[in-house]
């Protein structure tokens, strides 16, 4: 794979806040350009610092952070931030202005573009997440789900080649959760964004990741396309997390003698493939 085709390059990364309490150490990884990449932890295990440390918010560190090929220290920061953008936990740290049109257009006119392209770029990130007819709304009206989906239309705005998403599932209900998630995956296909969620939602990790690293207390211990990584429950119970509860009742099953298999079921449709085998046998 050449240089040009790796979106997000890291090299023996090490970070820490105050001297002695290291909050990542020995981070090595490569996120390929077009990539559903999840970053799976627990809360503190150092999800939010490494997203922070690759949209070049934090700067003290050792190692090496490479965006397309670049020194992160070496790109400009107004052009970082029309390459890697950033959509935080609550949807009310980064919304700021009265009304969905001004907020969305807030970062394209500070990049100096036309009303016209403006009003473009807002209007064609309204309909990628869905809210086309939203545009004179005023924030306060909207829920949190909707919220969530004008953080992101922002972030569209900027057309930029990289989008991190720290917990974006978080505090939605189990259909705004699956909404969001089939957003996401649609951008990424679609539009071929380069994706990086960080998330502690071990059940949608099989559905929508094309691969995902567990983080725990600051280090890398399993990384790969999903059925590769759950199927190392040491390092997902040291990471204090749990198989996805397909996985979970199959494996179950397994040790039971009520289903042989050769690769863990990771979904609903995986998993009725293995029932009806059995069922049919």
């Amino acid at each position: 794979m050449s240089v040009h085709e790796i979106a997000i390059g890291i090299e023996k990364l090490n970070f820490s806040y105050e001297k002695g309490k290291e909050i990542l150490s020995n981070i090595s990884l490569n996120i390929n350009r077009g990539e559903f990449f999840a970053l799976l932890g627990s809360n503190g295990a150092g999800k939010s610092t490494l997203l922070k440390l690759m949209n070049g918010l934090l700067k003290e560190y050792e190692g090496t952070i490479k965006i397309f090929g670049e020194d992160i220290r070496k790109i400009k920061r107004d052009q970082l931030f029309t390459i890697v953008c950033t959509v935080f936990q609550d949807p009310n740290d980064q919304l700021f202005a009265l009304t969905v049109y001004e907020d969305i257009s807030f970062g394209p006119r500070n990049m100096g573009l036309l009303d016209k392209e403006v009003k473009e770029r807002v209007m064609s990130s309204l309909e990628a997440v869905g809210l086309q007819g939203f545009e004179n709304r005023p924030i306060k009206t909207l829920s949190y789900g909707q919220k969530k989906r004008l953080c992101i239309a922002g972030v569209l705005a900027m057309q930029p080649k990289i989008i991190l998403m720290d917990e974006p599932l978080s505090g939605l209900d189990p259909m705004g959760v699956r909404e969001i998630a089939m957003l996401l995956k649609k951008l990424n296909k679609e539009k071929g964004l380069t994706i990086v969620m960080a998330t502690h939602e071990v059940d949608l990790i099989p559905l929508y990741v094309d691969r995902v690293a567990i983080l725990s207390k600051g280090k890398i211990t399993r990384l790969g396309e999903p059925a590769n990584v759950f199927s190392g429950s040491e390092e997902l119970k040291n990471a204090k997390l749990r198989l996805p509860y397909v996985a979970k009742l199959m494996e179950q099953l397994k040790s039971e003698g009520a289903l042989e298999y050769n690769k863990l079921p990771l979904t609903v449709g995986e998993a009725k493939k293995e029932i009806l085998k059995k069922i049919q046998s």
